[in-house]
Parts: structure tokens; C-alpha cells; sequence
């Protein structure tokens, strides 16, 4: 997964129980783009080391070191993408009265995150992680704007990004901030399996291409 909840990996799946017909409509309209997307492509997915060497060659990354806090919060970023499902038994169940308090859902969370670092820390669980951090200057008209990291793991097969701008963000920045994020998620590729199954992976990869192809549109 790659970039935030409302970049380019932002899924939206409508059509549950409830729901709108407006938010029926779109996601009956997702689905479709979905499909027609999965007999577009070609499979080609693309392993760690491949994305490595990409990311060494072609953005001239090279690698780099991660603060306790940030692994810390990558492998509970990994945790809720790639385990909490199978997991969920272990962790504090949500709560059936919505109408907490604050402090209420604070205690919650806390409690939550609690049990999620306890399994982080258990190696007997097989929640294993193997991380790496890559990073490479921004470029931006022949000047270093910032710095882009790209944090994966090769187990999972998480990938997710982050940039610190040096005289703050515009919109020279964030197109460049998109420029790399599609690119790196599209060089990943899916499988067939991917393909086939619908797996999560290949939704980040469709979102992606649904998202410029949208963009582009507007422009």
C-alpha cells in the first residue's frame, strides 16, 4: 500500500448494507472500472529485490536507517494491513456502544494498540517482519526539494512511502510526490492471482490507474 487515504490506493467500495442509491450506483460504476481494468493489464509482478534495484537505479536511492518510532509505527501500519484480520480474536473487540466518550475511546484505543505491540513483540506468533528503508533526494527543476523514503518489508510485501519537504510544500512538490508514488506502484505489477482474486494488492494497482485516469480527465 502506497500513499493515504485519499491519494491514489484510496478504495472505495460502496454497496454495503444501507447505503445509498447514489453510493450503490458508484460502486456498481467501480466495480465495473475494476473489471475492465483486470482485462486491460498484463501480469508482471515485480519482487522486493526488482523494486530495490529500481528504486537504486533510477532514483538514485540508496539505504537508509529508521527511527525506533517510525519502525514502530511501520509494523503496526504492516500489523493492520497484513494480519489483524486473522488476528482479530486476540485483539479488544469494538466496542457495541458507539456512543462512548472521548476518554471512553481513547481508553479503547490504547488498549488496542496495547495487545497489537504485545503481538508485534511475540516472536512465536508468525507476525515476522523483515524492513527496509530506501531513500533519495527530490528533484525538482535541478534542485533537491526534500527527501523521499520508501519503507518495505519482505515478507509482507508492504510497501509505503514518506517525504519531508525542505521549504514546505506547493504544487511543484506534490506533483512530484505523485509522480513517484504511481510510478513505483505501478512498476510492482500484479499476478495472475492478483488479477484473478481481487487480492488487495491488485486493488491498489486498479485504484491507481482509476485515480490519474480520473485526473487526467478533469484536467
Amino acid at each position: 500500500m502506497i500513499g493515504g487515504a485519499d491519494g491514489p490506493t484510496s478504495i472505495f467500495l460502496a454497496g454495503t448494507t444501507g447505503a445509498s442509491g447514489k453510493k450503490k450506483k458508484k460502486a456498481a460504476e467501480y466495480r465495473r472500472m475494476l473489471d475492465q481494468i483486470a482485462k486491460e493489464i498484463e501480469p508482471g509482478e515485480k519482487s522486493m529485490a526488482e523494486l530495490v534495484q529500481y528504486i537504486r537505479v533510477h532514483y538514485n536511492g540508496h539505504q537508509a536507517g529508521m527511527s525506533d518510532r517510525r519502525e514502530k509505527m511501520l509494523k503496526q501500519n504492516i500489523f493492520h494491513a497484513c494480519y489483524a484480520a486473522r488476528m482479530d480474536e486476540s485483539l479488544p473487540a469494538f466496542p457495541k456502544d458507539r456512543n462512548l466518550s472521548p476518554e471512553q475511546w481513547q481508553e479503547w484505543i490504547a488498549r488496542r494498540e496495547e495487545a497489537v505491540d504485545k503481538i508485534i513483540q511475540d516472536a512465536g506468533n508468525g507476525v515476522t517482519f523483515e524492513l527496509e528503508c530506501y531513500e533519495f533526494p527530490m528533484m525538482i527543476d535541478g534542485r533537491e526539494a526534500g527527501r523521499f523514503q520508501v519503507e518495505l518489508d519482505y515478507i509482507s510485501g508492504y510497501v509505503s512511502s514518506s517525504f519531508q519537504c525542505t521549504h514546505g510544500e506547493n504544487k511543484k512538490t506534490a506533483a512530484y510526490v505523485e509522480q513517484v508514488m504511481r510510478d513505483i506502484q505501478l512498476y510492482r505489477g500484479v499476478s495472475r492471482k492478483d488479477i484473478e482474486e481481487r487480492s488487495s494488492r491488485f486493488l491498489e494497482y486498479a485504484a491507481t490507474l482509476i485515480y490519474y485516469r480520473n485526473k487526467k480527465k478533469r484536467r
